[in-house]
């Protein structure tokens, strides 16, 4: 009996230390990804809560000039925020409304917010 629960523990802290080995790799992996869409699509990502998706782009002037995206059955929803409910944000969701492309929506923005950091600095 004593030899069953020695092998069953040791089998135990042998998975453990595999869960634990596969979820520093899990967040280093993810902390790549994060950084890689940052370098190459000019958005920091984060996920707010489940199904949701914060954007801010690299040349936002401030962290709170974020776009929140809901995923609902595969198609992404424009949450509104502060930032969505700017003037300077009008001309982009109307276009987004129209063409309902979210890719040409996030290369508006970043084309403007590039723009304006260019000429202002």
């Amino acid at each position: 009996k004593q030899w069953y629960q020695r092998r069953v523990r040791g089998r135990l802290q042998e998975r453990e230390l595999v869960l634990k080995k596969t979820q520093k790799i899990f967040q280093t992996k993810i902390r790549e990804l994060k950084k890689n869409v940052e370098n190459m699509f000019g958005f920091t990502l984060t996920c707010p809560e489940e199904q949701q998706f914060s954007l801010v782009s690299v040349y936002a002037d401030s962290p709170d000039s974020n776009l929140l995206l809901r995923e609902v059955d595969g198609v992404f929803q424009l949450v509104e925020t502060k930032y969505t409910q700017s003037i300077d944000m009008q001309a982009h969701l109307s276009k987004f409304s129209q063409h309902r492309s979210l890719p040409l929506f996030l290369c508006e923005i970043t084309s403007d917010l590039f723009h304006r950091r260019t000429i202002m600095d």
